[in-house]
């Protein structure tokens, strides 16, 4: 059945979405999957700077692909797909929108109590989503939740709880406890990284999430390298220090060359 409306195609990918490497395949570095989560970050805020909010963000919307590029320290390219619940075209004149159709336990919490939101916030939801996709990587692949309840000796946790546990910030300490119990896997430098990127994405006020800090951390190797490479980005920026839409500016041009190909 034909359409008028275009479609999005994408290159059939062998190796499965995020889940699937991750459930078939033996435990990936560390490199591996901080490499995956910047490529999932960098594609979130170049479909930002284009003025679309993906609105659905999990593994099961990664696409992972070999990388192209042989000699690159990291095998596996990351790729954004389904499209199905975006929103685009909003502007930054105030006009609002609610998502098609989130999936709750993957989602931001506002988007129970604020359903309608303009580009800004609802940017900000992606933020969100990203930051619990690096926990759940970082856990193998595993239901985060799921992870929970069984380390605490508790019942599964309920889909009201974990959304008490988001409005509380509750989660968000959880999920930085929860990498402790990865020791001795990962060292402090690497917890700390982590721990950072959760600050900055699984915050329950929206305004405290920062994409760009995320993408600049994702790429280094301590926190304290982090304001470094955030300041060559502005550095190289051709837009104006004063940008009032600093989302489609300078943290599109983030880039490590330690990953080689990226997404």
């Amino acid at each position: 059945m034909r359409s008028s409306f275009p479609a999005l195609v994408f290159e059939l990918s062998e190796l499965g979405t995020l889940a699937d490497l991750q459930r078939n395949s033996e435990s990936l570095s560390f490199e591996v999957k901080k490499k995956l989560c910047w490529d999932v970050a960098k594609g979130i805020s170049i479909l930002h700077a284009c003025g679309v909010i993906h609105g659905d963000l999990k593994h099961e919307k990664i696409l992972i692909y070999p990388n192209p590029i042989s000699e690159a320290p990291v095998k596996y390219v990351a790729r954004i797909s389904d499209f199905g619940g975006s929103v685009m075209g909003l502007g930054t004149d105030g006009r609002s929108a609610s998502l098609p159709a989130p999936a709750k336990l993957w989602s931001a919490p506002e988007i129970d109590g604020t359903p309608v939101m303009t580009e800004a916030n609802l940017k900000l939801t992606d933020v969100y989503a990203l930051g619990l996709l690096v926990w759940r990587t970082f856990l193998d692949g595993r239901n985060p939740y799921s992870q929970l309840h069984e380390l605490n000796g508790e019942e599964p946790y309920t889909e009201s709880q974990i959304h008490n546990f988001k409005c509380s910030n509750t989660l968000l300490e959880l999920a930085k406890e929860s990498m402790l119990y990865l020791e001795p896997v990962l060292d402090s430098d690497r917890t700390e990284l982590l721990h950072s990127v959760f600050e900055k994405s699984l915050q329950f006020t929206p305004s405290l999430r920062d994409l760009t800090f995320i993408i600049a951390t994702l790429q280094v190797n301590q926190v304290s390298e982090v304001q470094g490479v955030l300041q060559q980005a502005r550095e190289r920026s051709p837009c104006d220090r004063y940008c009032t839409q600093p989302d489609r500016c300078y943290h599109t041009i983030l880039c490590p060359q330690s990953f080689g190909n990226t997404s």
